[in-house]
């Protein structure tokens, strides 16, 4: 591992030697990531064993949930304009045939056990939230579009509880995290592609900022503070590969996967997921024992703090260029709250229809899709009759990890104990995205990824216990030995 951390110091002085000989920053993007890739061609070798040991098994529903994850994808920007005049363009059919394809396989798969994890479970509160969703195409302005987005997440209810009927350990669903990962690698890998193929709308200019660009997805296309989400998600997923694993290949694989997304994750200026990333590391430690880890990472972030110039280098990365106006609305969020706070008012216990609600009732003609609030989304969608059993999913949800945790950690394996943490983590910071973005609220990456969250807390509360392996000094994970 020592010859591998000098590979990187080595090559990050002939990145800047470079900067200095007057290359271009694209040049030293394709150059360096490229000279690295090569050095290390054999760290694919393990990335390869864990995609062929994940996908042997239920391969139609990790198929339905790569359609699921796909369908989100925009290769192209719409205004409400453009959309009132054409609803359904060629990109919107692709992605409409992708939801029916899965919701094919969701039907396909439906069966005594599928009903009990929909009707008996925390999943029933997503359920009872999305059919409230399809009654308010009763009294919606644009009752197509509402019917269509609450069947989308209606789909991705199915389809993930047709996955835990098909789980028959904790390991399988550990699989479709994986899936999960793998699409997630390859949303990072277009980022560095966009800002190699067109660097001018990949790295847009923010004026007055400290990097005086932000990073944003054009191929697909995904705004700054999705792309920070998706490398931070990224990142938590390799950081535990690194925790988990002991086999060098196989860690160098993980280390990699988290200096190709750390470039994407500072370069959008996400606030929320850098403090959600943060945090959700920190709560990792803390309940794996690892509290010198906690004390370094507290005890460098005090010094950096009494470093003045730091502190102005932090304020301005925060910033992102923006005046102090804009600055104190949350980006202009808290006026967008208050305007949607008094159109809830007006119709507090049903809303103006799902998903249709917040988008054309409350933003009208500003072209933006949510309120950038979760919980102001689901209010003004579907008042307060929808958002109960939101709130209830996500709290239960939180609550059933933290229950598995405390009553069987002490009888789990390291391997089931540091993946079961690492959910609770990933869960921590999908809550902070929610606060200012339109997350967890309909079909989108963060929804799927809620539910399967969702999922494995509900598929592990539902053992009647943990019980160490008897090789538990080698804990099997995914059908890779971790010694």
């Amino acid at each position: 591992m020592i010859v591998h951390y000098l590979i990187i110091v080595f090559l990050t002085l002939i990145g800047f030697s470079l900067k200095l000989a007057g290359a271009t920053t694209n040049t030293i993007l394709f150059i360096i990531p490229s000279a690295y890739l090569l050095i290390n061609i054999g760290i694919w070798v393990p990335f390869v064993k864990i995609l062929k040991a994940n996908v042997v098994k239920n391969k139609l529903l990790k198929i339905g949930l790569l359609l699921l994850y796909s369908s989100i994808l925009l290769w192209r920007m719409r205004t409400a304009s453009d959309f009132a005049e054409n609803p359904v363009d060629a990109m919107a059919g692709l992605r409409i045939i992708q939801i029916v394809i899965a919701m094919g396989i969701g039907i396909i798969m439906l069966r005594a056990k599928v009903l009990q994890h929909l009707l008996l479970n925390v999943l029933t509160f997503m359920l009872i939230y999305s059919v409230i969703g399809i009654l308010s195409t009763l009294y919606s302005s644009m009752p197509l579009y509402t019917l269509y987005k609450s069947l989308e997440t209606l789909t991705d209810i199915i389809v993930i509880a047709s996955i835990l009927a098909s789980c028959e350990t904790l390991d399988d669903i550990r699989q479709f995290f994986i899936i999960s990962a793998g699409f997630f690698l390859f949303l990072v890998l277009t980022f560095w592609i966009g800002m190699l193929v067109e660097p001018q709308l990949a790295l847009k200019t923010t004026a007055k900022s400290l990097l005086g660009r932000q990073l944003q997805g054009i191929m697909p296309t995904l705004n700054p503070n999705k792309v920070g989400f998706i490398s931070a998600v990224l990142i938590i997923c390799a950081l535990f590969g690194v925790y988990v694993t002991k086999l060098k290949n196989q860690k160098k694989l993980f280390l990699t996967i988290v200096y190709i997304s750390i470039p994407p994750f500072i370069l959008a200026q996400s606030r929320t997921s850098l403090v959600g990333v943060l945090v959700a590391a920190i709560v990792f430690l803390l309940l794996n024992k690892k509290f010198k880890w906690v004390l370094i990472i507290c005890a460098c972030a005090g010094a950096l703090f009494f470093w003045e110039r730091f502190i102005d280098l932090m304020v301005d990365y925060m910033r992102r260029g923006e005046n102090p106006k804009m600055i104190q609305t949350l980006s202009g969020r808290t006026m967008a709250w208050e305007h949607a706070w008094q159109m809830f008012k007006k119709s507090p216990l049903l809303g103006y229809g799902f998903a249709s609600g917040a988008r054309f009732d409350v933003l009208g003609e500003s072209g933006m899709i949510g309120l950038h609030g979760s919980i102001f989304d689901v209010l003004v969608n579907v008042g307060l009759v929808g958002v109960l059993p939101w709130l209830c999913a996500i709290f239960a949800t939180f609550a059933q990890l933290l229950r598995t945790f405390i009553r069987y950690s002490k009888l789990m394996d390291p391997a089931t104990k540091a993946f079961h943490t690492f959910v609770i983590s990933l869960l921590v910071l999908l809550i902070f995205r929610a606060l200012t973005a339109t997350a967890l609220v309909m079909h989108d990456i963060e929804f799927i990824l809620f539910l399967l969250v969702l999922g494995y807390a509900q598929l592990a509360a539902g053992k009647k216990g943990f019980t160490k392996s008897r090789d538990a000094q080698v804990p099997r994970i995914n059908g890779t030995v971790y010694n």
